[in-house]
């Protein structure tokens, strides 16, 4: 089984992290390894950014919690047909526990 790594966005557009968080998910698919993704509080606005869509594409899971996403007013019928998964905290927790390396952007 290749190795995971988990990768939590809470930073949205201002601190501008997607761009690293695509480097960093990318050079780890090209390692052979996993890549989850969680989505929440001001990193629900990358739901439906191109970027995201394209790492989805590669293999990248990608979850948001439902929860930050509907307080926010996004369209989480959108964000569910775009291919990302609506979540929970659990669904963090689970990603947590199963990644070998968790990486924190918020």
């Amino acid at each position: 089984m290749s190795s995971r790594l988990g990768i939590l966005l809470a930073s949205g557009p201002e601190e501008g992290d997607l761009p690293l968080v695509e480097a960093v998910a990318r050079a780890a698919l090209a390692q052979g390894r996993q890549v989850g993704l969680f989505l929440m509080d001001a990193g629900c606005s990358w739901a439906l950014d191109g970027r995201l869509q394209a790492l989805i594409r590669d293999g990248v899971e990608a979850t948001i919690c439902a929860m930050d996403a509907e307080a926010r007013g996004l369209d989480v019928a959108a964000i569910a047909a775009a291919g990302v998964h609506l979540g929970s905290q659990h669904d963090h927790a689970r990603l947590v526990r199963d990644s070998h390396r968790f990486l924190c952007f918020a």
